[in-house]
């Protein structure tokens, strides 16, 4: 598996243990080599190992993304699809070679189309529109070497002004399916604070206790911030001349638990604990306790916690006046990964060293899966003279910045290229 550089072991970024059994060409006995990524590693002979490499990743918790096809034809697509040997992905039953197998800038230019030149820009700029300009060339002498360069349409007036301040080197979009100027976020940290009860009656030995769960989460804020600058240096690099803050989703924002019903499985008069969970199902908090099933009892709970979502923001450049403008609009929307409850059921107040594995109940709403926002279109006003570049990023409910600025464009570049 070559040399074991950066590109292997990249792999702990997303995994806690990493395996790989290999056996070369022509060698009765292969061999297993086993790291977590800290430092050490062992590595022992084994029998039966297939000619080749096989290398198996024990994805971190909280990973998951990385065992879905969509996206890992996403990351082959975008990094990969140039190797010239094709790469199988192995979905149940199907098997799908998912790379093209050969590099664009490789072949030569008389080859290739104007659509293969614009597939291959989306794929690797993630925008939807055509680059302003396509340089491919083949320099040979003492050395040689392909070069395919792409100028996007949204940065071709810093290429003409010649001007050393207009020298932005951020995208022009983020990864999205929309061709409009627009930035996004898949990890955004979502806070959540839940005030529930669970209402316990009958608490006989068949069919069990009756439980019924109900209350309020507060949602976390949730806003956008425009920056516009007459100076840009580089997508870090600028003098702020005004900063607008929108906020879409006001901090505390609450909804209603629906009430459900909790189906224990368990007789007798247990002791109940409560444990928060994520979409899937993992747990996000220690146990709660609660106490033990009485007849006619209701017990109340809290909980700070923190699910994670998506954010998409789609701008839109209706004037760039110099007074008062320039005009932007916005949509914006948020998705919740969602969050559950699950009641934990013991005939032992112990959960450790009790006699009686804990029985637990099905997950229990608190914000469902998928749960979105759509916020009506925001009017933003610029109150910058000339032609300022326009950056957007995510804030929270105290407005702080969730992530760096995205470069959007330059005013007038931006509204000719939409219009």
């Amino acid at each position: 598996i070559g040399q074991f550089g950066v590109g292997f072991y990249s792999a702990f970024m997303v995994a806690e243990k990493v395996e790989v059994l290999s056996r070369k060409a022509g060698d009765s006995e292969g061999w297993h080599w086993v790291s977590d990524g800290k430092g050490s590693f062992t590595v022992e002979p084994a029998a039966n190992v297939p000619r080749g490499a096989r290398i198996t990743l024990h994805l971190r918790e909280g990973e998951d993304e990385y065992l879905e096809p969509h996206r890992l034809r996403e990351i082959v697509k975008r990094y990969s699809d140039h190797i010239a040997l094709p790469i199988v992905l192995a979905d149940g039953n199907k098997e799908e070679t998912i790379n093209s197998a050969s590099a664009l800038w490789t072949r030569p230019r008389s080859e290739i189309t104007a659509e293969q030149y614009n597939e291959l820009y989306h794929h690797a700029a993630h925008s939807f529109d055509e680059p302003w300009l396509t340089l491919h060339a083949r320099a040979e002498g003492v050395l040689e070497y392909t070069f395919l360069l792409f100028v996007p349409i949204l940065l071709a007036g810093a290429c003409q002004e010649g001007s050393r301040s207009a020298n932005p080197t951020g995208p022009a979009f983020s990864a999205s399916s929309s061709s409009l100027p627009h930035i996004n976020i898949t990890e955004l940290p979502l806070p959540v604070s839940v005030k529930a009860a669970l209402t316990v009656t009958d608490c006989s030995n068949n069919p069990g206790p009756n439980i019924t769960l109900d209350g309020l989460a507060a949602l976390g804020g949730f806003g956008v911030e425009m920056t516009f600058s007459n100076n840009l240096k580089g997508t870090h690099d600028y003098t702020v001349d005004k900063q607008v803050d929108i906020a879409l989703q006001p901090a505390g924002q609450t909804m209603t638990i629906p009430k459900q019903p909790v189906l224990g499985g368990v007789g007798g008069n247990p002791f109940i604990w409560v444990q928060f969970v994520n979409a899937a199902g993992t747990p996000t908090s220690d146990e709660i306790y609660l106490g033990r099933c009485v007849q006619g009892s209701r017990y109340g709970f809290t909980h700070a916690g923190v699910t994670t979502g998506s954010a998409f923001a789609e701008f839109g450049v209706t004037g760039c006046e110099n007074s008062p403008g320039p005009f932007i609009s916005m949509d914006a929307s948020l998705a919740y990964e969602g969050l559950g409850a699950q009641v934990i059921f013991r005939n032992n107040d112990n959960p450790v060293g009790g006699p009686h594995e804990a029985v637990r109940s099905q997950t229990l709403s608190i914000i469902p899966p998928g749960m979105s926002f759509t916020f009506p279109k925001q009017p933003v006003q610029g109150g910058v003279g000339g032609n300022p570049w326009i950056l957007a990023g995510f804030l929270d409910g105290s407005g702080a910045k969730l992530d760096d600025p995205t470069l959007l464009g330059r005013c007038v570049q931006l509204s000719k290229a939409l219009s």
